[in-house]
């Protein structure tokens, strides 16, 4: 079972036009992790965790301390836009990480400056020169990378920089319940379908994970196509930054199921 820890729940340095937090109706969704809360994650019965964040988990003032709970408990991997990575480069922590998940909207510095308001604080070769295994994580978009031609460019980019692996992603969808009306006008303007980019790039050898999203390999590169959210968002547990834990990404409470199955 899959635990996210949200140590930053929307503050971020980045504007990234297709984030879908800043679009959120529900201003109590941001608060700081306070990490005597962590010690719930010992009894939890996890074999994975992904720090992550509506915001950018790098801005915590103790992500380092966070970081190295999380991986005494279960290996763990960490999204971030990177800005603030020369202010937190412990590379021993760095290299336990089963991967630095790097939000990349662009291969050219200049486009990615302009997509998502900051760039990496370190170059992607020098991480990877660390031996820091690196995911790049893309978002379709028109304004961006939305063609088959330019994502090849991205993965030629990535491979050349010695990055681990590449997960395309496309926009979130709508949910009229918790988000606003402009995010839908997004949707309509940016929106590229991550499952009609990949049947035209022709990959013949793939594999499809448990979500249904194909994986194949690109060169040295681990590349996955996501269709949708991974569903795992939905029914694994959360530690959001008020430090309570959470079915997922709703407002409701988590009871550990495989605990009260075994009463």
């Amino acid at each position: 079972m899959k635990l996210y820890v949200i140590p930053i729940e929307n503050a971020c340095c980045g504007s990234c036009q297709v984030c879908i937090t800043r679009f959120k109706k529900d201003q109590r969704f941001g608060q700081t992790l306070n990490i005597a809360r962590l010690s719930q994650i010992q009894d939890l019965d996890i074999d994975k965790i992904e720090i992550t964040g509506g915001g950018d988990p790098l801005l915590h003032p103790q992500i380092d301390r966070i970081m190295d709970v999380c991986l005494h408990k279960a290996p763990t991997q960490i999204y971030t836009n990177g800005f603030y990575l020369a202010d937190h480069l412990d590379s021993g922590i760095l290299q336990r990480l089963s991967y630095l998940c790097l939000s990349r909207m662009h291969y050219d510095n200049a486009q990615n400056l302009k997509l998502m308001g900051v760039n990496q604080g370190v170059a992607l070769h020098l991480l990877t020169a660390m031996g820091i295994s690196v995911k790049l994580s893309l978002v379709l978009q028109r304004s961006g990378i939305s063609t088959v031609s330019e994502v090849f460019k991205y993965l030629a980019w990535a491979d050349a920089c010695h990055a681990k692996k590449v997960v395309i992603r496309q926009m979130f969808d709508y949910d009229p319940i918790t988000t606003k009306e402009e995010y839908e006008q997004l949707l309509a303007m940016e929106y590229v379908s991550s499952e009609s980019i990949f049947w035209d790039m022709h990959i013949k050898e793939y594999q499809l994970d448990s979500q249904g999203n194909p994986i194949f390999r690109w060169k040295d590169l681990e590349v996955e196509v996501e269709y949708r959210s991974c569903a795992c968002e939905i029914s694994s547990p959360a530690l959001r930054g008020n430090g309570q834990i959470y079915l997922g990404w709703s407002n409701t409470p988590w009871h550990d199921r495989r605990k009260e199955e075994k009463l």
